[in-house]
């Protein structure tokens, strides 16, 4: 099921909304990303927001309108679900869903992750008869595939102002991956085909963005090679910048990626996107650019050497990003959250 053109006008205001999210702010990542976003959105559209979280910093009343309560104990946590009208689980955690047990709330789980990633069967099995408890979400409709029960298909927002506004004309250089480098990642499959294109005499740059236990591998496999690595991870306006300075976003995985939100923050900044044929990753590509078949560095390889062309990619970008703005996506949230308040 996907929501769309819900009446927003009959949503109450000043709905008191409990956002779970086992990673916050300061840590980075998409997780991250997404619950400051929606907190965000839900306090500038009225409502009061509490934020609690696994992530060490500071417990303070965030700048954007929210409360942010770190690593609280138990009793806290129940307190906290006393307080809710609704309670919203951004990414699964038996840790924060507990209290529900206790004190009865409308639940909703935000999936960002196939169920197969947990490597514990016993695990797994509790988290997903949990999350029967709730109303599920899902974040594209591969996920929503993968799920053994039945879920709603709920896009993550990304800062489309944030990245439509770095994008420029001026490209300098050729391609770039934004990422934890690890084996999913397949950044290796990416340098490979840029050794296949040296070995034809075609040269074309590329940027690595990230960091994980494949950095000094990757580094000896582009000994060479004309490829920048920038170690860590981006936020704000440089990495809008960053993003925007390239022509072409890769992103070469071929496991565990549900969508790939920085396929969506390259196409908004201007990247035209090529992508594996894995999971979500062509529902993020959708019309913005090319895809290849997961791991196959020689199909890769023929789309460096002929990157897409999209024509009226700009109108295109526009209509595919648009329903991803964090507004529109908020809003959707709160007809979701206003349907189950309105039958209790």
């Amino acid at each position: 099921m996907l929501i769309s053109g819900q009446d927003t006008s009959t949503v109450r205001t000043g709905m008191k909304i409990l956002l779970c999210s086992y990673r916050f702010a300061p840590d980075i990542g998409g997780v991250e990303t997404v619950g400051a976003i929606l907190a965000e959105e839900f306090a500038a559209l009225g409502h009061k927001v509490r934020v609690v979280t696994g992530s060490a910093g500071n417990n303070d009343e965030s700048d954007k309108g929210y409360q942010i309560i770190r690593t609280p104990g138990g009793r806290d946590v129940v307190g906290l679900f006393r307080w809710s009208d609704v309670v919203l689980e951004n990414q699964f955690s038996i840790r924060f869903v507990g209290p529900g047990f206790v004190v009865r709330r409308p639940l909703f789980v935000v999936h960002q992750t196939f169920p197969s990633q947990d490597p514990n069967p016993i695990r797994r099995s509790l988290k997903l008869q949990v999350c029967r408890l709730g109303t599920n979400l899902s974040t594209s409709e591969a996920l929503r595939r993968s799920l053994p029960m039945r879920s709603i298909r709920l896009r993550n927002p990304i800062r489309l102002d944030l990245f439509r506004s770095a994008a420029c004309r001026s490209k300098q250089r050729d391609f770039i991956f934004v990422g934890r480098l690890i084996p999913d990642k397949r950044v290796d499959c990416l340098v490979r085909a840029l050794a296949l294109l040296a070995q034809r005499k075609v040269v074309r740059t590329a940027t690595i963005v990230g960091d994980g236990p494949e950095r000094e591998k990757l580094q000896q496999l582009a000994s060479g090679l004309p490829v920048n690595f920038v170690v860590g991870l981006q936020t704000g306006k440089p990495f809008a910048e960053l993003l925007a300075g390239h022509r072409y976003l890769v992103l070469p995985s071929d496991r565990n990626e549900t969508l790939g939100l920085v396929v969506l923050e390259g196409i908004a900044a201007g990247c035209t996107a090529i992508g594996s044929n894995h999971g979500g990753v062509p529902e993020a590509v959708g019309p913005c650019g090319a895809l290849f078949p997961a791991g196959n560095v020689d199909a890769l390889a023929e789309l460096l050497i002929n990157p897409p062309v999209i024509p009226g990619f700009d109108r295109l970008a526009a209509e595919h990003l648009a329903p991803f703005h964090p507004r529109k996506v908020a809003q959707e949230y709160l007809q979701l959250f206003e349907r189950a308040l309105s039958r209790r």
